[in-house]
Order: C-alpha cells, then structure tokens, then sequence
C-alpha cells in the first residue's frame, strides 16, 4: 500500500486504504496523518471522516475527537442535500457512541429533533447505541420515536438484538419477553438459535436454552460458547462446562475471554492442576505480541485461582 500510494499520491482510494492499514497496525499518528491529508483536499470526504474517528478513539485523543463531531453536528446542520444530511447524520451517531457523557449528553439534547427523524433511514446497529444511551441518560422519552423505528426495522443483527433482549429484561419492562420474540424474528435465521437461548436463559429456564444450542463447539464459535458454558454452570454441570469451554478455546486458543473462562471452569470444577495449567501455554509460545494477551490472561487467572492446591511453591516459582 505505500509503495502504492507513492506511485500514485493523489488517489484517496488507496490514501484511505493505506490510513486504514496503519490504523489496524496500531500506528496511529502515521494513520491520522494521511488522513488529515485528504481531509485537506475534501473537508468533507465521508471516508476519511469515518477513518479519522476511528483513529482518534482507538489513540485516545479525546478532546481532538469531541472537536470533530462537534464539527459533523455542524455540517449535518446545513447540508441541503439529503445524501449529505444520511451521511453525516450516520457520521455523528458513530462519533457519539465513542463520546464521554457529559459531551454526548448535550449533543444529544441539542440534536433531538433531527436525531429521531433519521430513525427511519439508519441501520438498527447505528440506532440502537443512540437511543440506549440516551435511555440511561433519562431522555428515553424524547426518542421514543428511535425505538418505535427500532421495532418496525424487518433485519436485526445479532448482537444488537441481544443488546435490546438484556437491556428490555434489566430494565424491567413488563412486556421484555414479547420484545425477545420480536427481535429474534429480524434476526438471520442462522442466529435465530441464540436469541432464543437468551430468551429461555432469562426466563429461568437452562436445560430449554441447552437444547437450543450448537452441538459442535468449532460451530459455536467463542461468543456462543461461553454462553453455553455459562448455562451449563447453571444447571451445577461445572465439570462438563469446563471440559466444553476446554474444546471451544480448541478453536479459538487466541481469545482471552475464552481462556479467562476455561481456567477459571477448571478451577472451579476442582479439577486437577494438570489439567488447570494445561490450559495456559508458556509465553515463549507467543508467536507476536498480540498473542501475549491471552497468555497472560491464562496465567493471571491460575495464580489468582482460590483453590490453593492448583499451585504448590515451584509452580508458583515457574
């Protein structure tokens, strides 16, 4: 991509390619600086803008990112065009998501009446964290609007449809478990399975949540996984709960979730030292940095594990 963008400076495809490469890299001023660049020639280029608030919250910089969805709320202000006024309306509900509270409470505030209008024309994934957040603020009754759109949307997304599932059920609303059956309607068919597995978890009942559930662990994925595992532990099955989170980190042995939860099922399951230590590989395994995590994870968990025989002196030692 750099030597691209060298042969070819002006091209913001492969800038904002490039940009986004640093970005996943975790070099963020090299990332911010090309993007800075093409906002220069376009103040206004979608992408970059997109890019650039990605970059700002991932690096921390939290008083350049509140500048720059003040400025989205600007533009969106005066844009005639109905194109401009989805694009940057889509814009500042993602810069709102990464806000602190007090900032985002008073865009929100200033921004209400314009903000449910776009109910009907924004993905529920973009809809959902607005009105969430603005629920816990206590302006839940000035976007009723957002969450009438929510429900009328034919497609929800998962985790989003588990989002309102959870925040339905803790909230207390009295009608939550009608909304878990709506939403699980607009979910993929392939992910019906696990709106329904929260619907009956909550419900208090684990063993028709178990039956709803993936027999293969590769299938389930990590998410679903410990999900199951967590049922599982519910019904008091701690044994077999740890030996299926054992086979789920199997298949994702770089996820630190996924271990945190496996060693602790061990241990709590008062299985064996083996088998507790068996789960947390030597750091020298690491191939890069990144995999460092999970490995510590692992390690941090047995040393804090609460049964004291996992550990004699010379594990301790090592």
């Amino acid at each position: 991509m750099s030597a691209l963008a060298q042969q070819q400076p002006h091209n913001a495809h492969i800038l904002l390619n490039l940009a986004r490469a640093y970005r996943h890299g975790q070099q963020h001023v090299a990332s911010l600086a090309i993007l800075d660049r093409l906002l220069a020639q376009d103040p206004q280029h979608c992408g970059a803008l997109q890019e650039k608030l990605e970059t700002l919250h991932l690096a921390g910089h939290a008083e350049e990112l509140s500048r720059l969805v003040q400025e989205l709320a600007d533009h969106w202000a005066v844009a005639v065009q109905s194109a401009q006024r989805l694009a940057f309306g889509r814009l500042l509900c993602r810069g709102l998501a990464h806000l602190a509270d007090d900032q985002a409470g008073e865009l929100l505030r200033r921004n209400r009446d314009r903000l449910v209008t776009l109910g009907t024309e924004l993905s529920v994934d973009l809809i959902w964290p607005i009105y969430r957040r603005a629920d816990l603020m206590g302006h839940g009754p000035q976007f009723d609007a957002l969450a009438r759109a929510l429900m009328d949307k034919d497609k929800i997304g998962l985790s989003t449809a588990r989002a309102i599932l959870q925040a339905s059920y803790r909230a207390g609303i009295p009608h939550w478990h009608r909304i878990g059956l709506h939403v699980s309607d607009r979910v993929p068919a392939i992910d019906r399975a696990r709106v329904l597995m929260d619907l009956a978890a909550l419900s208090g009942l684990p063993a028709k949540a178990l039956a709803l559930r993936h027999k293969s662990p590769a299938r389930a994925g990590a998410d679903a996984g410990l999900q199951i595992a967590m049922l599982l532990r519910q019904q008091g099955r701690s044994r077999v709960a740890a030996r299926y989170l054992g086979l789920v980190w199997r298949h994702n042995p770089d996820d630190p979730t996924v271990l945190r939860e496996y060693i602790s099922s061990l241990c709590g399951a008062g299985l064996c030292p083996r088998q507790a230590s068996a789960g947390s590989r030597d750091p020298a395994s690491a191939r890069d940095v990144a995999q460092l995590a999970p490995i510590a994870q692992g390690w941090a968990e047995l040393i804090t594990c609460p049964a004291p025989q996992i550990f004699g002196p010379k594990a301790m030692r090592q």
